[in-house]
């Protein structure tokens, strides 16, 4: 007798909105419920992808988790607070294994992780669906891949097992934009920087340092399959420490042109941080490069990339 699906174990009638929700999941690894909506389904309200994760949450296909926040009386409440954070459960990964390819590596429930590292990895989720959105609209950017954290940590799991590699670096993030008029393609690393790097400038010099020299290496290329790394852009809470970042950066002798600062965040008149990247900005906001120019999304392949 044929064993009973994840679906027919949960009682749920799953629809296609609901396989897209859990693949979207797995795709960003935690997701709102803003996220969703503006992914999935722009037409509906958010309410209506509210019920929708309920749902989904209550059937064993998705945790939610929340972010506490403290009203202190000075600074505005968080933009979403209150809002839950969902990601896969085990009987969530277990559907899409089932849905999927069997051929295909399946992917495995994320861990749980701290308040800090939740809100570390909303930033990236953040960009990447902005991303997603903004690359919909057929213009000459489309968006080939992307990853968060966890698919980079899978992937040097895998490469550890056959190469020596200490002081490997795992980006936050990543994504790849193929340029539809040329069909070449640059891939981008991102890297979050919330709060002052411990051990001051000289850590976060060090870091661009490795970074350079793991380029150079060919180790993003062996370990990550990514042979066309354009840029690692850093983001930061706001344009002051983006400027301060890039001054770090100044310090490098050679691979400058590797990095890119700027904010992931700027304040509205509500006193709110509001997301900087959004969907209508981000193919055409300013980075400020290690050498002190301007670049944008749409123009990286213009210059050329820093060879390794």
């Amino acid at each position: 007798m044929t064993p009973p699906s994840s679906a027919q174990q949960s009682g749920l009638r799953l629809q296609p909105r609901d396989l897209a929700i859990l693949a979207a999941a797995d795709k960003h690894r935690f997701l709102r419920s803003d996220h969703v909506r503006t992914l999935l389904f722009p037409e509906v309200s958010l309410r209506v992808a509210q019920v929708r994760l309920q749902k989904l949450h209550r059937h064993g296909y998705l945790k939610r988790l929340y972010v506490p926040f403290v009203m202190d009386g000075e600074h505005a409440p968080p933009l979403h607070r209150g809002q839950p954070i969902y990601r896969l459960t085990r009987r969530g990964v277990r559907l899409l294994s089932e849905r999927a390819d069997r051929s295909a590596p399946s992917t495995k429930e994320p861990a749980n992780a701290s308040v800090l590292t939740l809100e570390h990895h909303l930033i990236v989720t953040d960009v990447l669906v902005a991303l997603a959105v903004a690359c919909r609209s057929g213009g000459s950017l489309e968006l080939s891949d992307l990853r968060h954290e966890g698919v980079f940590l899978a992937q040097l799991r895998v490469y550890r097992k056959s190469a020596r590699i200490t002081n490997a670096i795992v980006p936050d993030g990543g994504f790849q934009l193929r340029h539809t008029l040329t069909g070449t393609t640059e891939t981008f690393y991102l890297e979050v920087v919330r709060a002052d790097v411990k051990g001051g400038n000289g850590r976060l010099l060090h870091k661009l340092r490795r970074y350079v020299e793991l380029h150079r290496a060919g180790f993003f290329r062996a370990a990550y399959g990514t042979s066309d790394l354009r840029a690692v852009l850093f983001l930061t809470t706001s344009e002051v420490r983006a400027r301060h970042l890039q001054s770090v950066a100044l310090k490098l002798a050679h691979g400058r042109r590797l990095f890119w600062f700027g904010a992931y965040q700027e304040k509205g008149r509500s006193g709110h941080d509001y997301p900087r990247l959004s969907a209508t900005s981000i193919l055409a906001t300013p980075w400020l490069s290690a050498d002190g120019t301007s670049a944008t999304l749409t123009m990286a392949h213009r210059e050329t990339p820093t060879a390794p």
